[in-house]
């Protein structure tokens, strides 16, 4: 009787250790700051690679560089970050925590979800989630990388018989 109980204390002790959400943010908090840094060197294969398994399943190699590449090449490097939120669980001896940053890149802003999984002391990612109206809208020509200006069309977009001229018509008659 005294020795289950001794085992069950000490298991108690280890899942609790096992599962300490400062110490899993903070790992996690470096391997976001490392995927930052492969990201902005274009080193997209190392951020496949040093995936967890499921993260490497979840679709081809070359689809998650490609996508990787093309968010590279819309939005540019990394200029600064603000974690604005995390989370850690463990269910069933796996733990999982979330990061959530405001990222501001060179041509834009987005909003990144981290998730990895603490595994061994280390964070290994399990996903990676970006929202950024810099992936879908298309720079007005001049506009400075990450200003919010309205949709207008210039004069010279006009040309070549989309532009309407009643006035000219007028005149001419």
């Amino acid at each position: 009787m005294k020795t289950s109980f001794l085992t069950a204390i000490f298991i108690g002790v280890l899942v609790l250790t096992g599962c300490n959400p400062v110490k899993s943010t903070a790992e996690a908090d470096k391997a976001a700051a490392k995927f930052h840094s492969l990201f902005d060197a274009e080193d997209f294969e190392q951020i496949f690679v040093t995936a967890h398994a499921d993260f490497q399943a979840s679709q081809p190699k070359e689809d998650t560089i490609h996508f990787l590449r093309s968010v590279r090449e819309k939005l540019g490097s990394v200029k600064s970050t603000n974690r604005t939120g995390w989370q850690a669980n463990s269910v069933n001896m796996k733990t999982n925590v979330v990061l959530t940053f405001e990222t501001e890149f060179e041509n834009g802003q987005g909003v990144e979800t981290f998730t990895y999984r603490i595994a061994d002391g280390s964070a290994i990612l399990l996903g990676w989630h970006i929202n950024s109206d810099a992936l879908i809208v298309t720079p007005i020509k001049g506009e400075q990388a990450g200003a919010a200006q309205p949709a207008t069309r210039s004069e010279s977009d006009l040309e070549g018989g989309d532009k309407a001229q009643p006035e000219a018509e007028e005149r001419s008659r």
